[in-house]
């Protein structure tokens, strides 16, 4: 079981949460469940789950240490939901290779590290997924909301050696000069997000929003 785990912390999860060993509420059984039913019907399908590149990503948070409270300067060690949550996002593809998740809702109770596993997710669309010029960013209610998850990822690139070695940090912008990547937080007005080419964007407390308006112009802008 510990070496399933570490080949494939996704399914491992799956298994274990369908099986009664992890207790969990009824969307995170059906989410396991249907992980382990695709499995079997992918191919067929024009699918398949990628272990290589869900380890990839879930192996990315070693690079990052969390920055508060008692865990601060230590590793971000992901639980076994956060890994089910990374690994199935960036594991499964379609058949051509390109991701079969475009969205995903998490919704957890307070203090379960929600900011530090989307600044996490954001660093890693910033540096490690193979995309040049790419434009990630960090969207709420407000602007000072928007930069929770922002400076989070700040923190974490200030702490890591391996980060700080290629991502400059600036005010309101974490950038890779390499590969003319950007972070960057936004405010709420919908009507100054025209323009953007987003790759990966961070919408914290959606439940907050009284429109769609940000949801629509963000996934809007992830056309290309």
């Amino acid at each position: 079981m510990a070496r399933a785990t570490r080949d494939d912390p996704v399914t491992a999860y799956a298994r274990a949460v369908a099986e009664g060993q992890v207790l969990a509420n009824r969307l995170v059984r059906i989410a396991c469940e249907r992980h382990l039913a695709d499995l079997t019907t992918a191919t067929a399908r024009g699918l398949r789950f990628h272990r290589a590149a869900a380890r990839h990503a879930i192996a990315f948070f070693g690079f990052l240490r969390h920055s508060k409270g008692e865990w601060a300067g230590q590793t971000f060690d992901l639980a076994l939901w956060q890994a089910f949550v990374v690994g199935s996002l960036f594991g499964w593809q379609r058949a051509d290779g390109l991701r079969r998740f475009r969205t995903a809702y998490c919704a957890v109770p307070r203090k379960n590290g929600k900011s530090t596993l989307s600044a996490g997710i954001a660093l890693y669309l910033l540096v490690a997924d193979g995309e040049q010029g790419t434009e990630v960013y960090s969207a709420a209610t407000t602007r000072d909301q928007a930069r929770i998850v922002f400076d989070e990822a700040k923190r974490m690139v200030k702490s890591s050696p391996a980060l700080r070695r290629r991502v400059a940090v600036l005010i309101n912008n974490l950038n890779v000069e390499t590969s003319a990547a950007r972070f960057m937080p936004l405010s709420s007005d919908a009507s100054s997000m025209d323009g953007l080419n987003v790759h990966g964007a961070i919408i914290d407390e959606l439940h907050a929003h009284r429109t769609r308006n940000v949801v629509d112009v963000l996934e809007t802008a992830t056309g290309a």
